[in-house]
């Protein structure tokens, strides 16, 4: 998500650059000794939370001669390779840093080079991006081929003898580990074709490495929403005097292994064939993490005199259009200190975050699948990890305390509380939140309630009160089936510090559908300030690492990078300074599909305890805010914002007017789509109400 080419540039490099190449569909960040380890495909969907990576492994050049001087037959041109981090042997230094040729041949696409040097041989290094306009062939043997995206890169090493005699035995190697579709996993194929593809652009860059996988989008291969056939490849108008495939494994910290796969004695990784100088022409590898490469030779080179070597990169995707039908289910999310974080999920085995976005697991992948009767398996992946891994944010924590789908708009508020909350027990039916609570059965935090009274605006005083809508787990306390559930971990017993005994829900939608999944997921992070109930250091401050406020509404396009879209102030919060209060529920209908707060929309929420607008008169009632209050925003920026629901009429008990902040906290919250006549009407004049209040937008 964000900032992948910060990611790389933020990572142990000296003093070395990088630039970033872009062509329409495709870029990649390249260093000044021919390197890259980033290919970003821009073009098409991608599953959210993650970047359409084609390379995030190798493309790097070594070379070899007589007289090498380290005790490997090559020199690997670049320093330091990232994502599986290791120093290589390299003695190159930079005499030029890369500079942009300002597009020479005025075909709108970047071209660069650079210029390094090892005290024997100097290498200018020219980059060029071109618009083959069809495509070039991708070779996959006995005959068959693709064509690739029309944009490649051609990349030549210009090596100059700069000593006094001629350099015997030059070896040229240029190495392509590819992740296509974003696959991290050994699945994998590669080949080597020397065939001549009568179609397409660059017909004689004949002599082909490529490496392909289909995949959903997502590192480890588990579901999402697409398939992509994605293809990476090397070129060479040149027969190669040798080539090899092999593997190129893991992408923790040190060199990957040489594992001997063929069993012929031999290790099988590519690298360390490099550095034998033993490519054993191989025409298929795979599956595996693989790597290939090609190598040039040169019997000598006199002094002064300058040989070149061009090879050209290229992809290709394609994906296929996921099948939206009406099935649609509950999306949730759970805070990080309960018992499920960590364990798998029952889709993909995948551990639990508190970043990611999770549904019933029966019947299974691809859900959203609806609640049901307990007992029920471990809840199942959805959105993967919002902010965490693996996003380009590492282990940063990314507690996701709020979302919503951007199309909120119906006639039924449900909500969900924490452990601490007690509910009103005159209010309501059994169950509510008085009987599932900490006074009760203790298992408030992780089921939702559906309140009972119109969605209107709501005076002060008592009210309808509550039933519960959605179990946590789906069972009794006995273990028999119940109203139905998510397959959540209860009891929760109200208790400060860490870890919770059972789980949390702290952010809910209703019907999420595919498409749903696919388009804007707005969410909101969460505050370090302490909790009163909680006590420090419990609440996670996830906002904070990214430079926004956990009042703030962010948005996640598909397949782009979360950026803020409503500011806090605009909702009459952080009035006290940035990052005083903590949005920890939302409701949100983008009627325009603008992507931001406009006359027309809906937005409702609500705040986490502790934050600094607590206590602070609302501007439509003028009466003291509380945490289970359901908020809007205020007719005047600056103001606080207007109760438009409090937590009284919720069923929930408050401490409102004593200065303390004790009361229920409201902490996921959702406005379902009409699903009734009846629903149209009531949620018709909420739209009203509320647009009316907007018309400054």
């Amino acid at each position: 998500m964000l900032a992948a080419l910060g990611l790389w540039l933020s990572m142990p490099q000296g003093a070395f650059a990088t630039a970033t190449l872009a062509n329409p569909d495709w870029d990649i960040t390249v260093s000044e000794f021919g390197y890259s380890d980033l290919l970003i495909y821009n073009a098409g969907p991608f599953p959210a939370g993650f970047l359409h990576e084609m390379l995030s492994g190798e493309w790097v050049a070594a070379i070899g001669y007589e007289g090498l001087g380290v005790a490997e037959a090559a020199m690997w041109l670049e320093p330091d390779l990232l994502d599986p981090t290791w120093t290589t042997n390299s003695g190159f230094e930079v005499v030029t840093a890369l500079t942009d040729l300002a597009d020479p041949d005025a075909d709108g696409l970047p071209e660069w080079y650079s210029v390094i040097k090892n005290g024997v041989v100097e290498i200018h290094i020219f980059f060029d991006m071109e618009d083959t306009m069809t495509g070039t062939p991708m070779g996959l043997r006995d005959g068959a081929f693709v064509l690739s995206n029309r944009y490649v890169l051609r990349q030549t090493y210009r090596v100059t003898n700069k000593t006094n005699s001629p350099l015997q035995g030059l070896r040229f190697y240029q190495m392509l580990h590819g992740h296509p579709a974003n696959t991290e996993a050994d699945k994998v194929e590669e080949v080597y074709d020397p065939d001549v593809h009568a179609a397409g652009a660059l017909p004689t860059f004949r002599y082909d490495i490529t490496q392909y996988a289909t995949n959903s989008g997502a590192p480890t291969g588990h579901w999402t929403p697409f398939n992509f056939a994605d293809h990476v490849g090397m070129h060479s108008e040149v027969l190669p005097n040798a080539w090899g495939l092999g593997h190129y494994r893991n992408s923790g910290p040190g060199k990957p292994v040489d594992n001997d796969v063929d069993g012929d004695g031999d290790g099988d990784g590519i690298h360390f064939e490099i550095e034998r100088d033993s490519l054993e022409k191989e025409t298929h590898f795979g599956p595996d993490e693989v790597g290939g490469a090609m190598r040039h030779d040169l019997t000598a080179l006199d002094p002064g005199k300058s040989v070149a070597f061009e090879f050209m990169l290229t992809v290709r995707s394609e994906f296929d259009e996921p099948a939206f039908d009406q099935t649609e289910g509950p999306t949730f999310s759970i805070d990080f200190q309960g018992p499920s974080i960590t364990l798998p999920d029952s889709f993909a085995g995948l551990p639990i975050d508190q970043g990611t976005i999770l549904t019933t697991s029966p019947p299974g992948a691809p859900g959203p699948n609806p609640a049901l009767p307990g007992p029920l398996p471990s809840p199942g992946y959805m959105v993967p990890g919002v902010l965490l891994p693996p996003t380009p944010f590492g282990a940063m924590a990314g507690e996701v305390d709020a979302f919503s789908y951007g199309r909120d708009h119906g006639a039924r508020l449900l909500f969900s509380v924490d452990e601490f909350a007690v509910g009103v027990a005159t209010a309501g039916i059994a169950p509510d939140v008085a009987s599932e609570g900490s006074s009760g059965a203790e298992e408030a935090s992780a089921d939702i309630f559906a309140y009972l009274g119109p969605v209107a605006f709501t005076p002060p005083g008592p009210g309808a009160g509550n039933v519960q809508f959605y179990d946590g787990s789906g069972t009794l306390p006995d273990g028999t089936p119940s109203t139905p559930g998510f397959g959540l971990i209860e009891p929760n017993p109200a208790a400060s510090g860490l870890p919770d005994h059972g789980d949390n829900l702290d952010a809910f939608d209703n019907d999420t559908t595919l498409a749903d999944v696919l388009g804007m997921l707005y969410f909101s992070l969460d505050a370090g300030f302490v909790d009163p109930l909680e006590g420090a250091p419990v609440n996670s401050g996830s906002a904070t690492p990214f430079g926004v406020s956990p009042a703030d509404v962010l948005v996640l396009p598909p397949g782009g990078i979360p950026v803020t879209v409503i500011d806090a102030n605009a909702l009459g919060l952080d009035l006290e300074g940035p990052g005083t209060d903590d949005l920890d529920a939302l409701i949100f209908h983008d009627a325009d599909d603008s992507v931001s707060l406009t006359n027309g929309d809906v937005i409702l929420f609500s705040v986490r305890r502790g934050s600094a607008v607590i206590g602070e008169l609302d501007s439509m009632l003028g009466i003291p805010i509380v945490e289970g209050d359901i908020l809007s925003p205020p007719d005047e920026e600056g103001d606080p914002p207007a109760i438009f629901v409090p937590a009284e009429a919720l069923g929930l008990a408050t401490a409102r007017g004593s200065q303390e902040s004790g009361g229920d906290e409201l902490d996921a919250l959702d406005l379902p789509e009409p699903g009734s006549s009846l629903g149209l009407v009531v949620g018709g004049a909420l739209l009203s109400w509320l647009r009316r209040r907007r018309g400054r937008c």
